[in-house]
């Protein structure tokens, strides 16, 4: 979804990198991140403690991505975060965005 924006100067110009910042608190259970449409999320563990991540309505401990307390991870490929599920216990905190502006190798 693009948005379109006016400068102080009263030039209009579209933003299709429409970005949005979250963060929730787990509760030892699982739970899917919001329904937001983008094409990547970052996701940032500050709970104090390991993070299991799943994607696709994947459940199974074998499926499962761990994140450790301070690390952060971005999930590319995506068209939805609510593709996405964290369980763990404290806060977590995750951006969703269209457009990358991280390196890759």
């Amino acid at each position: 979804m693009s948005h379109e924006y006016t400068d102080n100067n009263g030039t209009t110009f579209v933003n299709p990198n429409h970005c949005r910042s979250f963060n929730t608190t787990l509760a030892g259970s699982l739970t899917a991140l919001v329904n937001e449409t983008c094409a990547e999320v970052v996701f940032v563990n500050r709970s104090g403690a390991d993070v299991l991540l799943y994607d696709n309505g994947y459940t199974d401990a074998s499926n499962a991505f761990l994140l450790a307390d301070g690390e952060s991870l971005i999930f590319r490929g995506l068209t939805n975060a609510n593709q996405l599920s964290a369980n763990g216990t404290g806060a977590v905190y995750y951006r969703t965005q269209w457009y990358s502006n991280s390196p890759t190798r």
